[in-house]
């Protein structure tokens, strides 16, 4: 058996060691917010006697608030374990003795524990079809569906070497946590994770999609929202746009890894 599905069926062991508590996790989270979202948005809508704002309905907004939650799963892996653990308690020690690339099975581990959580969304999903089959997100294309999921693989390795690079500045410092809270606001402002950034105002979103932050999060989640493929000039920029941003990355994480290793004791920092 291939490292990658080993790991896969590790993880898919420990999440549902507790069923209930895992299926419950994910939906309840993805329920709320897209309950509270779908309110508050009700409520801007009609005050505005609009609609739509910036291009986007009502009913779309309520998609888009459903499946934010799963998307920031696929990309940013809430799981708040990382690197800079393993560097700080020595733990990586015994991965540098492995066959195996330690970045790679990190790598492999956490897109393992983010996809998981498609699962109960599929619930969601044919809930809506058999009892809400005039609802948009019952009539999205399949194409649609499969495109989110798709771009969701490609955006998370991009997502993962940019925490991955402050995770390993744990060889130098005493600790890193900061600096990731920081990423993940960042990512969760400039990308879409509290306001669709169709709603930013036009000088700033011209900036805010030059950053990997729009084409990680609200991209995605924004096509599966309005149910329509993007035009293809939209789609290379964007792929074009996330590329660039992971090879930048991968080159500063090769460097802080080969420098790290020089600095690490072996019993943790």
């Amino acid at each position: 058996m291939s490292l990658p599905r080993q790991l896969f069926r590790i993880e898919l062991e420990r999440a549902l060691t507790y069923r209930l508590d895992f299926i419950m996790r994910i939906l309840a989270k993805a329920l709320s917010v897209s309950l509270i979202s779908w309110f508050l948005w009700k409520s801007i809508f009609a005050a505005n006697q609009t609609q739509e704002i910036g291009g986007i309905t009502l009913e779309q907004m309520g998609v888009y608030y459903l499946f934010l939650p799963l998307t920031l799963m696929l990309v940013m892996n809430l799981d708040y374990d990382s690197l800079s653990t393993d560097i700080y308690d020595g733990s990586l020690s015994k991965y540098l003795l492995y066959p195996r690339s330690y970045l790679w099975m990190t790598f492999v581990r956490k897109i393992a524990s983010s996809w998981i959580s498609i699962a109960p969304y599929l619930v969601v999903w044919f809930g809506f079809v058999l009892l809400l089959p005039h609802s948009a997100l019952a009539q999205t294309p399949i194409e649609v569906l499969f495109f989110y999921l798709i771009w969701s693989l490609i955006a998370f390795p991009c997502f993962f070497l940019l925490s991955s690079i402050l995770d390993l500045l744990a060889f130098w410092f005493e600790q890193t946590w900061s600096l990731r809270s920081i990423l993940r606001f960042t990512a969760l402002f400039l990308g879409g994770g509290y306001v669709p950034t169709e709603l930013f105002p036009e000088g700033l979103r011209y900036w805010v999609e030059l950053l990997p932050a729009h084409s990680m999060l609200g991209f995605q989640t924004l096509v599966l929202a309005k149910g329509t493929l993007p035009a293809a000039e939209t789609l290379y920029h964007q792929l074009s746009l996330l590329m660039a941003w992971s090879l930048v990355s991968g080159g500063v994480v090769w460097i802080l890894w080969r420098r790290g290793l020089k600095v690490f004791s072996g019993s943790g920092m």
